[in-house]
């Protein structure tokens, strides 16, 4: 008999705790195992230590984590108290840190001084100008709501607290059972950031209740108590958090925390932790098996795969299969604002089917087709804007209420910006984007966030930048810029200067140098941006 869906997180992860005590819920790159009943009694810690530092309903506690069992222990323990999550970029410089902590009203962060080369208490200290605080205190003036900093890897810096300090009691299981008992599939739990078609990330905020979506996709792709699930996504976006770590923590499964996401790494864990269920998107899935490396018994146990966000022929599905052992590939479609995935190929669909389209909506997802900037619904088999409407997310964070008004219509209508034909058969077919975005490796980045990146730079006049077709990432940005008169900056020195400012996926892979009069403009002197990707 099927379990029906959990409503909230933090009655999910109670029932999975209770269910399955002995087995192992979490494993991390190291090979560090975590039991559910462990990871309970890590949650009850947490619970204890953020109500120590008076945390509670509707504060905003910001995780600076790497993969690792760390993230979901302080997710659940936030899910418990009614505390929005706010999961923060590894890969953030200080000015795009400064931008989601503040417009997130973050009050405390849950963090470690730095992973790998990003000095996380250095780009703090960029924003402070200098300390980030007194005792264990944080004072960062252009955060003012920003009170307290919580390092788990026990770095002694001013303005900051070891949670070593913080050794309240555990909550008990009867507190425990009393704070789930409070909680409503409605209460906001994460704050997810995403770039849009804005030159700023999107704060998209998600309530608990998107658990439902996502026990109903986990259940569609045959997660089960056996499988052992690898994260191929960091736990800070929507992919990896839900679908690579909550979604096996739901069925009694095991969630393999990949750190570093690269081809070694992945080949590693698999053959180690004897993965039944991998995923990427399809530039990583074509790597593992064209690499010279290629060993097919890496992924003897591999049985169940999926994949987004690229293009792929049902050839490649097929030798994929063939290549890794799964049984079945399974595409998907959706973003952040969706709740994740919103369609998705099932196990029994052929090749032809889960390459060439993104599968039927899932429950409580309504769809509709229109022509690009009406309300006009396209006829039958023709290219239209996708529309949304159902269940999603509870709206933008912190955006002018007119910008957020181009997304959503007043009867419940929500603009996706994807281009869909919808067939016969009730399948959707991907099309394309109307949004400005690149796509990196399945990072969204919008173009414009790029350019207005480059005109900070005092020596350049005009800027544009576009994505361009990637073999190893899919898609990369490259910038075609001006210099004003006299200007002697070449393509390295703006390579270097983007460096210092930027993640490193949003750098452009090339600079191309135009004249002012080579730009390709409108006849109204707008700049004709799309006659750039024909340019030489």
């Amino acid at each position: 008999m099927t379990r029906p869906a959990p409503q909230t997180v933090a009655a999910a992860i109670l029932s999975s705790i209770a269910r399955h005590a002995g087995r192992t819920a979490l494993v991390a790159a190291d090979g560090t195992t975590v039991t559910y009943g462990q990871l309970g009694d890590r949650i009850a810690l947490a619970v204890a230590q953020l109500r120590m530092l008076g945390r509670g309903p509707g504060d905003r506690v910001g995780i600076w984590l790497p993969n690792g069992p760390d993230w979901p222990v302080w997710q659940f323990a936030c899910a418990l108290l009614g505390i929005v999550v706010v999961p923060l970029n590894l890969r953030y410089r200080s000015g795009e840190l400064l931008y989601v902590l503040e417009k997130s009203r973050t009050s405390t962060i849950i963090g470690q001084s730095r992973f790998l080369n990003n000095d996380f208490l250095a780009r703090l200290g960029e924003i402070a100008g200098g300390t980030v605080g007194e005792g264990d205190r944080t004072r960062i003036a252009p955060l003012p709501a920003l009170e307290r900093i919580v390092l788990l890897d026990d770095a002694a810096v001013p303005g900051t607290v070891p949670v070593r300090e913080l050794a309240p009691q555990p909550a008990t299981c009867e507190e425990l059972s009393a704070l789930a008992l409070a909680r409503r599939g409605t209460d906001p739990m994460w704050l997810f950031w995403t770039s849009g078609t804005t030159n700023h990330p999107k704060g998209v905020l998600v309530a608990q209740d998107a658990i439902i979506n996502v026990w109903n996709w986990t259940t569609l792709a045959r997660y089960g108590v056996e499988d052992r699930v690898l994260a191929t996504f960091p736990l800070f976006y929507v992919a990896g958090h839900f679908w690579c770590m909550l979604g096996p923590l739901l069925h009694g499964a095991t969630a393999v925390l990949g750190q570093l996401f690269t081809p070694a790494e992945v080949v590693e864990l698999c053959r180690r932790e004897r993965v039944t269920v991998l995923c990427g998107v399809p530039t990583m899935l074509r790597g593992f098996i064209t690499d010279a490396a290629f060993d097919r018994t890496a992924f003897s146990h591999v049985r169940k795969g999926w994949f987004g966000g690229g293009n792929i022929t049902p050839d490649e599905v097929a030798t994929l299969r063939s290549a890794i052992g799964f049984d079945y590939l399974i595409q998907v479609y959706g973003m952040t604002e969706l709740l994740g995935f919103s369609m998705s190929t099932s196990p029994e669909d052929p090749d032809e089917i889960v390459a060439t389209t993104c599968g039927r909506p899932l429950p409580d997802m309504e769809y509709r087709l229109v022509k690009p900037g009406t309300l006009e619904d396209v006829p039958e088999g023709e290219v239209g804007e996708l529309l949304h409407r159902g269940h999603r997310m509870l709206g933008y964070e912190a955006m002018d209420p007119q910008e957020s008004a181009r997304f959503f219509e007043p009867d419940g209508w929500f603009h996706t910006g994807d281009l869909m034909r919808r067939r016969a058969d009730g399948r959707y077919e991907f099309s394309g984007r109307i949004k400005d975005l690149i796509k990196v490796a399945g990072e969204n980045i919008a173009a414009g966030e790029i350019e207005d990146l480059l005109r900070g730079h005092p020596e350049l006049r005009e800027v544009a930048v576009l994505g361009v077709p990637d073999e190893q990432r899919g898609e990369v940005p490259i910038a075609f810029v001006e210099c004003a008169p006299g200007s002697r900056i070449d393509a390295a020195g703006l390579t270097q200067w983007c460096r210092e400012r930027a993640a490193p996926f949003k750098i452009p892979k090339a600079f191309h140098f135009v004249s002012a009069k080579d730009w390709p403009r409108t006849p109204s002197g707008k700049l004709a941006k799309w006659q750039l990707r024909t340019s030489p």
